[in-house]
């Protein structure tokens, strides 16, 4: 999945964003990003 394997490293290469995830179960992750 994009959140376990992507995420970290882009939140790595983008210090300038702020990156909060959330999981609730059954349901689609949430992704929000504050720049």
């Amino acid at each position: 999945a994009f959140m376990e394997s992507h995420l970290p490293a882009f939140s790595e290469g983008n210090p300038q964003l702020e990156v909060v995830t959330e999981l609730i179960r059954g349901q689609h992750p949430h992704l929000k990003g504050y720049f």
